[in-house]
């Protein structure tokens, strides 16, 4: 997949932005609606297109690299202060194991600014009562740091 400047419009929410939607392969079985999202602050949107390229070149080992981060950095936060204890009358979020958390996460959109960052954002099927998850990379691969909002 390569993405052109008529791929992008500007976000009706947000102007500042350039947004697109595809439909990624994940795996066989999976295919996966995401959105690109570019906010061109200090370069142009064909910069911004390239780097898009770039990041999606090595889609797989980019998305693995930021669930990783995700994961090791609020898998256990899950498990202390979010998921139900065996006694709650709602035992709806049990405690999970690293392969369980990382199934819950579901990527649904690939943030852009300039051609410097990039950030990975997961929607985590409840397990943090709705918030997101963003991996972000200050180069396009090195995923160092990880928040939730919401």
């Amino acid at each position: 997949m390569r993405f052109v400047a008529k791929d992008f419009k500007k976000d009706p929410e947000i102007p500042e932005y350039y947004i697109a939607r595809d439909t990624i392969c994940i795996t066989q079985q999976l295919n996966l609606e995401i959105d690109f999202r570019l906010l061109p602050e200090t370069t142009d949107l064909q910069t911004c297109i390239d780097f898009l390229n770039q990041v999606m070149e090595n889609f797989a080992e980019n998305e693995r690299t930021a669930q990783n981060k995700i994961v090791s950095d609020y898998h256990n936060v899950y498990n202390e202060n979010w998921a139900d204890s065996e006694d709650d009358e709602d035992y709806e979020f049990p405690q999970l194991n690293k392969k369980q958390f990382r199934e819950n996460l579901t990527l649904i959109e690939i943030s852009l600014i300039d051609d410097k960052s990039v950030e990975f954002i997961y929607a985590e099927n409840g397990m943090f009562d709705g918030h997101i998850l963003t991996a972000y990379s200050d180069d396009g691969k090195t995923f160092s740091y990880s928040s939730m909002c919401g």
